[in-house]
């Protein structure tokens, strides 16, 4: 069914019933989207079974209270192309407790990976995935599938971000790149996603697939975008040459999470924020056959997910945070502001403000002691710390003509006297501060100095 014209922002009830009357349903409830659209934390995870631990994982997601719910392949595992196959899967996956819950009042979007597809690490070439096709259009609902005939490629907002879900089977492998090499998307699905994040008005535009971004996953891992490394440089390259800011990816798949930054900047302009979270289910591949290039964070955890969520600009710039969650209530990592967005200060104050340059680096400077002291004390990594030491303070001399009108104003010997003699002789705290007073003029101290000074000092 098609809902139209519902209330923005509101408790919707329903229930469903057969062509006789009969009610087939539990009465449900759901809320639908604010007029601005769909805002809240987005979870986001892959490889899911029908297990009581994946069932207990269900009810955790569902006390966060998501906005929405995407599933990034291997959601459910069915290894055929068989049509009577797929629909049962599909049907045993949306009964299991704790997902039937939540699918039943929040919206969940999807995409496939290998063995919801049909088959392990298959690409475009899989026989019968005609079947396959049909049976996720059947059972999972999305904005849009791909052209309407071919794939499963869609995308969706929340919050501050665009989400770009892209489909890394039904076209891989079938393809030459005019650049050379294989293509993993596909010529019509390779040029949607180039107008969308061209088009794209959010701040944040998220790329994700059910195969990973990143290296560091052995050599045997062919299903994976390394393994199409001219279509995934040709992507950056893109993005840097059309300056499309904010973009990050997003991928499953390997039954380990992990979060890096893609040394990309040659291409794309700046290094690429990459998420991997894998499984939902409790089973994990142990080994860990090498480090990703910009890796940080690297989990072998049963039972996680990740959740995205933004907040608009408020003066610093609009930010995203994404939490990697276990089901027994951990955060196992957590990436905090980036440090763009202290670029992006600097560039305010310096731009937008009248502010002289000593003030401006001297507030930079604050915001870097406090960063180094909080990886210190273990509230950020220290990777994040030594992100915001490299940006660097504004020079004097772009800002010469607000130097000099920021000037400070000599004060006489004779007017400072004055300013001394104004406490009230008559009372302790005037001669208290009388003397203070008297201390800075002849000290040569700041005000900013005098605040870090002990009752003994």
């Amino acid at each position: 069914w098609t809902l139209h014209n519902l209330p923005p922002d509101a408790k919707v009830a329903y229930r469903i019933e057969d062509a006789n009357g009969k009610i087939v349903s539990q009465p449900q409830s759901f809320r639908s989207p604010a007029a601005r659209g769909l805002s809240g934390v987005l979870v986001a995870g892959s490889c899911a079974d029908e297990k009581e631990g994946t069932s207990a994982l269900w009810r955790k997601v569902a006390t966060a209270n998501p906005a929405a719910v995407l599933l990034l392949g291997d959601t459910p595992y069915i290894d055929t192309t068989d049509l009577a196959a797929q629909r049962i899967r599909y049907r045993d996956v949306a009964a299991t407790p704790g997902f039937a819950e939540l699918a039943a009042r929040v919206p969940v979007y999807s995409i496939w990976d290998d063995h919801d597809f049909g088959g392990n690490d298959r690409d475009g070439t899989l026989p019968g995935k005609e079947n396959s096709l049909r049976a996720f259009r059947e059972y999972r609902v999305n904005p849009s599938y791909g052209d309407g005939t071919e794939g499963l490629y869609f995308s969706f907002t929340c919050g501050e971000m665009e989400v770009f879900v892209l489909d890394t089977r039904w076209f891989a492998g079938l393809e030459k790149l005019p650049e050379g090499g294989r293509s993993l998307l596909g010529a019509k699905q390779r040029e949607w996603l180039r107008r969308g994040l061209k088009a794209s008005t959010k701040p944040f535009k998220v790329m994700a697939s059910g195969v990973v971004w990143h290296d560091g996953i052995g050599d045997k891992k062919k299903d994976a975008w390394p393994s199409y490394p001219e279509e995934r440089e040709a992507l950056f390259r893109f993005i840097g040459a059309e300056r499309i800011s904010g973009v990050m990816v997003l991928g499953g798949d390997i039954h380990q999470s992990l979060f890096a930054l893609l040394p990309v900047k040659e291409q794309a302009g700046y290094d690429i924020a990459c998420w991997t979270t894998s499984p939902l289910h409790g089973r994990n591949h142990k080994t860990i056959p090498g480090t990703a290039a910009g890796q940080i964070y690297r989990g072998v955890e049963p039972h996680v997910w990740l959740e995205l969520s933004t907040q608009p600009d408020t003066g610093g710039g609009p930010t995203l945070t994404g939490r990697m969650m276990s089901v027994d209530g951990r955060t196992l990592f957590e990436r905090m502001i980036p440090a763009a967005t202290l670029a992006r200060w600097r560039a305010h104050l310096a731009q937008e403000t009248l502010m002289s340059p000593n003030t401006i680096n001297r507030m930079i400077s604050a915001v870097k002691r406090l960063v180094r002291e909080a990886a210190v004390q273990g509230y950020l990594t220290h990777e994040d710390a030594a992100a915001f030491e490299k940006i660097a303070g504004v020079k004097a001399a772009a800002l010469k003509e607000r130097t000099k009108s920021n000037a400070r104003t000599r004060i006489e010997p004779a007017a400072m006297r004055e300013v001394c003699d104004t406490p009230d002789p008559a009372l302790l705290i005037g001669l208290r501060d009388t003397a203070l007073l008297a201390t800075l003029a002849s000290s040569g101290l700041r005000v900013s100095e005098l605040a870090d000074l002990t009752v003994q000092q």
